[in-house]
């Protein structure tokens, strides 16, 4: 692993910003060897990152949060596509689980989203992050307000050092050509009208012309589940 500080930030930033994604990740394997993870929601538009990792660094873990509520097509999806590209699948549980957790706190994501995305994904991903020093993630900056400013690589409160956002400069029309140039599968619920998918009591389709997130957490005025937000606390 090579020797990176937090004073390199802005000079890697400068670096990188114009760099592809492969040669993003070649570097973010070669600075943090053994230290770094990636993170995926197997939907369409994460596709090319995996595909891009799979080529330059399939060793990377990909970490999977299975919440216990995703499409039963996500999971099938996920395996396809470790298999596929010859991927690293490290799966990350909440400490209770689907079924359990309704049991307990009944269906909080009808009444605190936040609240039910903080103990179902947030806080196991930020507890398994604790085992690294990097983490790769597939955001872009034109899918939310709070991601319109991501660096490429960026300081992240629960990291010791960077969280890296090798997609960051490309939109999501770049990313869906690339998919058809490619000729890279697509999520199942594609074509069904399912643009950006997370665990299915809060997802529905989208028509055409919505944006591709407003099927997500709708009538709550949530864009984000709180992994990339820096959401450190139980709301």
């Amino acid at each position: 692993m090579k020797e990176y500080t937090k004073s390199g930030l802005s000079q890697n930033n400068q670096d990188l910003e114009a760099a592809s994604p492969k040669e993003i990740i070649k570097w973010a394997w070669e600075t943090f060897e053994g230290k770094i993870i990636a993170s995926s929601s197997f939907q369409t538009q994460s596709i090319p990152l995996l595909y891009f990792i799979s080529q330059e660094a399939p060793l990377i873990p990909i970490v999977f949060v299975d919440t216990g509520f995703h499409f039963a097509e996500t999971i099938e999806f996920r395996d396809h596509i470790v298999d596929l590209f010859g991927l690293t699948l490290k799966v990350v549980e909440p400490q209770i689980k689907g079924e359990d957790f309704l049991s307990s706190f009944g269906p909080l994501f009808n009444q605190s989203p936040d609240a039910c995305c903080f103990y179902n994904k947030v806080a196991p991903f930020q507890l398994y992050l604790k085992n690294y020093q990097a983490w790769i993630s597939g955001i872009h900056r034109d899918q939310t307000d709070n991601r319109r400013h991501s660096p490429v690589i960026g300081q992240h409160p629960f990291l010791p050092f960077s969280k890296i956002n090798p997609m960051a400069s490309w939109s999501a029309r770049e990313i869906d050509l690339f998919i058809e140039e490619q000729n890279l599968p697509r999520h199942p619920l594609w074509e069904k009208g399912y643009r950006s998918i997370g665990c299915e009591p809060c997802t529905l389709p989208v028509d055409p012309e919505d944006d591709s997130r407003a099927g997500r957490w709708t009538n709550f005025g949530k864009t984000e589940c709180g992994l990339h937000t820096g959401s450190k606390n139980s709301p």
